[in-house]
């Protein structure tokens, strides 16, 4: 899914490359919102969302990795947010049958979608 071509010296990430990871962290917390969401509604399975959430997680955690030496401020804000992105799918992967905290997710994860939008279009 999270496929990276670095350009540049020094581990610096080309364009493409950040556009990329931002598309891909924008995917992810969409996706996370609308899991968020299901579970808040109670139309997921606990252990669906677990697993789901755990799964988006761990993508978002590697795209932080994968930013966090890129050189550039925006490849910090993205691994910032990648790092948010990752955080609060692991808070959803726990939340059990908190359907209040899944709405807050669903909310952070949506505001997330859209600041990774917003990065991409800026480089």
């Amino acid at each position: 899914m999270l496929l990276l071509a670095g350009c540049g010296a020094q581990g610096t990430l080309g364009k493409k490359a950040l556009s990329q990871e931002a598309k891909g962290i924008q995917s992810l917390a969409a996706e996370g919102g609308l899991l968020a969401g299901d579970a808040a509604r109670g139309r997921s399975t606990s252990t669906f969302t677990r697993v789901h959430a755990r799964f988006l997680g761990d993508a978002a955690r590697t795209s932080a990795g994968t930013l966090e030496p890129g050189g550039t401020s925006k490849a910090r804000r993205l691994a910032d947010l990648a790092g948010r992105v990752a955080n609060d799918l692991e808070r959803l992967s726990r939340s059990g049958s908190d359907h209040d905290l899944q709405r807050l997710l669903q909310h952070d994860l949506a505001l997330a979608a859209d600041a990774a939008k917003r990065l991409d279009e800026s480089l």
